[in-house]
């Protein structure tokens, strides 16, 4: 796994990140997501129900440290973006 992250920011309303993860990264959750759909994990009770089929992940846990760069990376951004934010608006006043 490559310790750097590619993003780009959306500077408008809430805080949205765009993330390009690596190809492991991604053969992992499609692979599980495959495994956990052969399950019949169905998730869609839990959730909005307009996807036409929702599954919860077996082992959510495998993901964590690609999940923990990734929330490192919203967060950083996040308070940057809110700051930044709170800066301008102060210079308005």
């Amino acid at each position: 796994m490559s310790d750097e992250i590619k993003y780009g920011v959306f500077s408008w309303g809430p805080c949205i990140v765009q993330l390009k993860i690596s190809e492991d990264f991604r053969s992992k959750l499609l692979t599980e997501a495959e495994e956990s759909r052969k399950e019949e994990l169905k998730f869609d009770t839990k959730l909005a129900g307009i996807i036409k089929e929702e599954y919860a992940y077996r082992k959510k846990e495998i993901f964590l440290p690609e999940i923990s760069q990734v929330l490192g990376v919203y967060d950083r951004l996040f308070r940057s973006l809110r700051t930044n934010l709170m800066n301008k608006s102060r210079s308005i006043f």
